[in-house]
């Protein structure tokens, strides 16, 4: 009696499962912070916003520079966003 299927150990590709891996990768793509954060994807907001950031930021570690305010534009642009997140919330 001899058993030929325990004689085969060449690894099986797992089609299937390769398939899915890619579908995956391709699917679920890195996307950069400014794609993915609703506060980053407008321009001009974004810029307003970062440029105070890196104000208070330095400001906190001792590095006394002009605090940058956001312009009127800015503030609506930033309640706009603030208020369609709240709103993709409930």
């Amino acid at each position: 009696m001899s058993n030929d299927h325990a004689c085969d150990v060449s690894p099986k590709p797992n089609l299937p499962s390769i398939q899915a891996s890619f579908m995956v990768k391709l699917i679920m793509r890195k996307k950069s912070l400014k794609e993915t954060n609703p506060f980053l994807k407008n321009p001009e907001l974004r810029k307003a916003l970062i440029e105070q950031t890196v104000s208070s930021s330095t400001a906190v570690e001792g590095v006394l520079t002009k605090y940058l305010k956001l312009s009127k534009s800015a503030k609506k642009k930033l309640m706009t966003v603030v208020r369609e997140s709240e709103v993709s919330y409930e």
